[in-house]
């Protein structure tokens, strides 16, 4: 799973002819397919500090949602709007990472709507993300994680050397007496 949602992730820098072939190379090709994959980039001025207290806002959610559970808050000023605070939740029993939990005025903390859902691609790609980063789990199964890493190198490491060894026997039969002398000498120097 782990090596499939890596190349998931990387698929267009390892594999950007899928993407030339479906949108083009241009500029602009390229700007609609990160449009389609990320929604409409939109224009945003420069933040200035907000009225409101950052830390009595994270103490105010950590009563909510427990201690330890603010992950981050961005202030986010768009043009021509009123700036707002973004804040996503820590969790670490959910395949949905970076999902936004609340959303405050930054000019009078007013909890404001949360925004229309992700779309379908942002959704997918953050799942895929949490499995493989393994953001969803306990300690255990982190661990779990590396142990499963590690045994699947075993496997392939095991593999190589059964096969070397097999291969060099076979060399040993089908080769000329030079070669199978060089073999017997290298076995006895290592």
């Amino acid at each position: 799973m782990i090596i499939y949602t890596g190349l998931v992730f990387f698929a267009v820098t390892y594999l950007p002819a899928a993407r030339d072939a479906l949108y083009g190379t241009s500029a602009a090709q390229r700007q609609e397919f990160a449009k389609e994959l990320r929604g409409p980039a939109r224009s945003d001025q420069p933040v200035t500090a907000p009225n409101v207290s950052l830390p009595a806002l994270a103490q105010r959610l950590e009563s909510e949602w427990g201690a330890g559970h603010v992950a981050s808050m961005q202030i986010i000023h768009p043009a021509g709007e009123s700036p707002y605070i973004d804040v996503r939740r820590a969790s670490t029993s959910t395949l949905s990472v970076h999902e936004l939990a609340a959303r405050f005025s930054a000019i009078d903390g007013e909890r404001l709507p949360l925004p229309e859902a992700a779309p379908a691609t942002m959704r997918v790609r953050s799942t895929l993300f949490a499995l493989h980063e393994g953001l969803f789990a306990d300690w255990w199964l982190r661990w779990l994680y590396v142990i499963s890493g590690l045994l699947g190198c075993a496997v392939i490491g095991t593999g190589l050397v059964l096969w070397t060894v097999k291969r060099g026997q076979q060399h040993q039969r089908l080769q000329p007496f030079a070669v199978q002398t060089v073999y017997r000498h290298s076995s006895h120097v290592s």
